[in-house]
């Protein structure tokens, strides 16, 4: 109900119940926000704006507080406050009294990290000169990632739709966490120790700057400079930049982007071996045949001459020289084409096909006798069934019926088991084995 003038409030009045509500309701708070508008005082005490996208809040942080804040309040950095919110009654404005200042953790990574960007970049870790050699033919590739994420089964489709033919040695890692940057270096220190391994990579998925840190630790950067292997950072995706990209000797936007260099490299390597080998036999050829044009000037000027017996001679001469010529020819072919047959050879062991139908051979066996186990026990747990339904059969309803028992129903169907549920006039249904019978409740009388 609408009240009249005459219930008007003072100014003040409404201002401290308002203010009241307010600090009822909000005791206190954590906001996030940026620095606005900062006035420090010569008291020490600071009046600010804290502020977002869409909104902002006064905020005052007094002497005392400032003294102990974490953070050194000024204009554009990123906070979390921690206070009181308050009504200011002078002006009938709210505001938080903040009570902690701490800056942002984004803001606080983002300078840690740049900070160690610049310490190692003054050490040299990042010049070009001592970045190593990426391998002619990467076919035996170790990774550190996490066993169980997304990442490694990305890499393992790259490399299977591409048909690469190498080797892969998985070093496991959390890749998040206060453990990923231990368990990181173990891993890429365990990687050293292997003698069979022509690159290293390092991988994992996207995620927030928080999430990809521990790739910004200087443990997990200075064990990747170290490496006696190749190394390739290949973390989050393509915006995201961590330290070890700065130090590894190559860095791909993505893990799958480092898969597809991998397989590309040895494909492309397949290719130009398939192609040396024909432009090696068209350029024998065409030696053989201008060899074989120089012996055919060389038979027809010699038959120019006069004297029958030395043209004989020299016929003989070019004949066994060609012979000579088109044999040593034919063996240094025969020799190169040998070699390429062994490499082609060499590739072709290690593809994992042979692995795989071993595998494919191991699975069948499995899934046969699961098969057969899983068919043993439903035809156990159906005879079981079939035995049980004579019993179920005899403890029915309709056998219940048949030995002279009844059911008494209402007039919706329900079934009534007490005579105490009904009342004089009521109509009812009486069941039997054979059909049903009407009836009503009399009065007793």
């Amino acid at each position: 109900m609408r009240k009249g003038p005459e219930s008007a409030v003072e100014v003040s009045e409404l201002t401290r119940a308002l203010k009241k509500i307010i600090e009822q309701g909000f005791p206190s708070v954590w906001v996030r926000g940026e620095i606005s508008n900062l006035r420090k005082q010569a008291s020490g005490h600071c009046y600010f704006s804290l502020k977002d996208s869409g909104s902002q809040i006064s905020a005052v942080l007094f002497r005392g507080n400032a003294l102990r804040a974490e953070a050194e309040p000024r204009d554009g950095l990123q906070v979390i406050a921690f206070g009181e919110i308050s009504v200011y009654e002078p002006r009938g404005s709210y505001q938080i009294i903040v009570r902690e200042l701490l800056e942002d953790g984004v803001g606080r990574l983002q300078r840690e990290l740049s900070a160690l960007i610049e310490k190692m970049r003054a050490e040299g870790l990042f010049a070009p000169e001592r970045k190593k050699k990426m391998p002619f033919l990467p076919l035996r590739v170790g990774v550190v990632t996490s066993a169980s994420g997304s990442v490694l089964r990305d890499m393992i489709s790259v490399f299977r739709r591409l048909d690469w033919p190498g080797n892969l040695r998985v070093f496991p890692a959390a890749v998040q966490g206060r453990s990923a940057a231990p368990e990181l270096v173990r891993q890429i220190e365990r990687a050293q120790e292997m003698d069979d391994l022509d690159l290293l990579v390092l991988a994992r998925g996207g995620g927030s700057l928080e999430d990809l840190w521990c790739f910004n630790e200087e443990a997990v950067a200075r064990a990747l400079a170290g490496s006696r292997l190749p190394t390739l950072s290949a973390i989050g995706h393509e915006t995201d930049v961590v330290l070890t990209d700065f130090v590894a000797d190559m860095r791909k936007e993505t893990p799958t982007g480092a898969a597809e260099w991998i397989s590309s490299t040895v494909a492309r390597f397949l290719r130009d071996l398939d192609a040396s080998g024909a432009d090696l036999l068209q350029i024998g050829r065409e030696f053989l045949q201008e060899h074989l044009r120089g012996l055919e000037r060389l038979r027809e000027r010699a038959s120019a001459k006069p004297f029958l017996r030395r043209i004989e001679n020299e016929n003989q001469r070019l004949d066994e020289s060609g012979g000579r010529l088109l044999k040593n020819l034919e063996t240094a072919f025969a020799r190169r084409w040998v070699d390429l047959d062994r490499d082609r050879k060499r590739f072709e062991k290690l593809s994992p096909e042979k692995v795989w139908r071993k595998r494919k051979g191991d699975f069948d066996e499995v899934r046969r006798r699961l098969e057969s186990t899983v068919s043993r026990i439903e035809r156990g747990k159906r005879e079981r069934l079939e035995a049980l339904v004579p019993a179920l059969r005899s403890g029915g309803l309709d056998q219940s019926l048949r030995r002279g028992f009844a059911i008494v129903r209402d007039e919706k169907g329900n079934p009534r088991r007490s005579s105490g549920e009904w009342e004089a006039d009521d109509k009812l249904t009486i069941q039997f084995h054979d059909g049903t019978v009407p009836a009503r409740i009399g009065d007793g009388k």
